[in-house]
């Protein structure tokens, strides 16, 4: 099995309280930060050693679509903030 360390980790919580990870989204390398915008339509992920912040869609059940055409290419991102 192949391991991947780079991506972001979808979670269900359930009734109990307890968390089960219910998806993995594979990223560019060494993901820093990660923002949500106020609307809660997209996520933005900072790769740093890929010089890259990635840009997902989150549909309405809360998986992830990579909408690799509007990532924006910036030098060792490491933090997003929303003003």
């Amino acid at each position: 099995m192949r391991v991947v360390n780079n991506g972001i980790a979808l979670f269900g919580i359930n009734v109990d309280g307890t968390l089960t990870r219910t998806a993995f989204y594979p990223t560019g390398k060494h993901p820093r930060n990660f923002a949500i915008t106020p609307c809660g339509t997209l996520l933005m992920c900072a790769c740093r050693d890929s010089n890259v912040i990635e840009l997902y869609r989150i549909n309405s059940d809360g998986t992830l679509v990579h909408m690799q055409e509007n990532d924006i290419a910036v030098g060792m991102p490491v933090c997003i903030t929303i003003l």
